[in-house]
């Protein structure tokens, strides 16, 4: 009787074919965020948890910086790859997108889920959104904690993503 699943785990953009060999029916919704909000979120948490284990493989928020670079524009990338191919099956939403204009976004995955899609459905998903605090979602947060150093090896690793996607 479960007609949605909602997943968050980003490691699954690596094997979206995978899982839709054991869901064929699945419908792929993709929220993709900025990724260098994404690394200082990550890293932010990891310090948090792990501090000892995790500053010994990184040393400083730099070196961490330019290695998530590489994993979010791989992760990203295969997951817009599988896309091509599955176009009917999959959709991509930027994160920034559901926070500053969500409407036409929630509109758009309504009618891609096949939900009711009316402007009062609509409205209701913005609202509900709105109600939810995510303590590490802030958007430009990146914008702080990038050095220029941080910046240039980010962008060396994604910038051509970055511009790509509008960022």
């Amino acid at each position: 009787d479960v007609s949605c699943i909602g997943e968050k785990t980003p490691e699954h953009a690596f094997n979206l074919a995978g899982l839709t060999e054991i869901f064929p029916d699945a419908h792929i919704v993709h929220v993709i965020r900025d990724g260098r909000d994404e690394a200082v979120s990550v890293y932010d948490y990891n310090v948090r948890v792990n501090p000892e284990g995790f500053s010994k493989r990184f040393p400083d928020f730099p070196a961490f910086a330019e290695f998530f670079a590489g994993n979010w524009t791989k992760a990203v990338g295969q997951a817009r790859y599988f896309g091509r191919s599955h176009g009917e099956n999959y959709m991509e939403i930027r994160s920034e997108d559901l926070y500053t204009e969500a409407a036409p976004d929630l509109e758009r995955l309504c009618r891609f889920l096949n939900l009711d899609d009316s402007p009062e459905t609509v409205a209701h998903l913005v609202e509900a959104g709105r109600a939810i605090a995510f303590p590490d979602g802030a958007i430009g947060q990146w914008q702080d904690r990038f050095d220029d150093k941080t910046a240039v090896s980010f962008n060396r690793q994604a910038g051509e993503l970055l511009k790509l996607l509008d960022y």
